[in-house]
């Protein structure tokens, strides 16, 4: 595991009870219909990695990979004893499926684009929701069902003291962008309560073509 983010990684301390109590409802709304039996290794449909960018590296040393997980138990324990984007002043956070690394420059990225939160989020609670219902969306596959095929990642970039979340995709596809962008908004407003609206912004645009495609208010 990278050395540089298991320092961050004390902050683990700051979830205590309560969090662990709200993280084993959610663990349960994905497995909802599973045997007991299957609690103990859930796969999930992809395998997915963990990455962090260092903001104060040079950027071609600034990403680096954290650890893999393909199981809903590898996420939680993943998810609860690492340190979230609130308690880093420094990372930016993404999960991406395996593979596919969180760079435009990566072939399964660089022909799409991603769904940008226009707000940005202040450090904080608000933001480390929008990171945990975001991951949730991407892996649990239940909301996004068979959409799941068409996202990568999802993407935490630091603004300043505020932070931008972005859900990057494999396709420009109307149908299909426009149909993950309502779950996202669906999603944010049911379990963190704000309403969103959002961008779907091109990786590449070539020139003389816009780089903003939909929006959704």
């Amino acid at each position: 595991m990278n050395q540089d983010f298991d320092n961050e990684s004390d902050a683990m301390s700051r979830r205590g009870c309560r969090e662990r109590r709200r993280m084993k409802e959610k663990r349960d709304l994905i497995l909802d219909g599973a045997s007991e039996s299957d609690l103990f290794s859930h796969p999930l449909e992809y395998a997915w990695s963990f990455w962090v960018n260092d903001s104060t590296k040079d950027w071609k040393k600034a990403l680096s990979h954290v650890c893999d997980f393909s199981t809903i138990e590898e996420f939680w324990a993943l998810f609860f004893n690492l340190c979230g984007p609130s308690d880093s002043r420094r990372l930016n956070f993404n999960v991406f499926k395996k593979g596919v690394r969180p760079e435009w420059e990566d072939e399964a990225n660089g022909k799409a684009g991603r769904w940008n939160i226009t707000t940005l989020l202040p450090e904080g609670e608000l933001c480390d929701l929008v990171w945990e219902e975001l991951c949730l969306l991407l892996i649990g596959g239940k909301t996004l069902g068979s959409l799941t095929a068409n996202v990568n990642g999802v993407y935490l970039s630091r603004k300043s003291s505020c932070i931008r979340a972005s859900v990057w995709m494999n396709t420009k596809n109307k149908r299909e962008v426009l149909a993950i962008g309502r779950k996202i908004q669906e999603t944010l407003l049911d379990h963190v309560g704000q309403h969103f609206q959002l961008e779907f912004v091109l990786h590449k645009a070539q020139k003389n073509t816009r780089k903003i495609l939909f929006r959704i208010e």
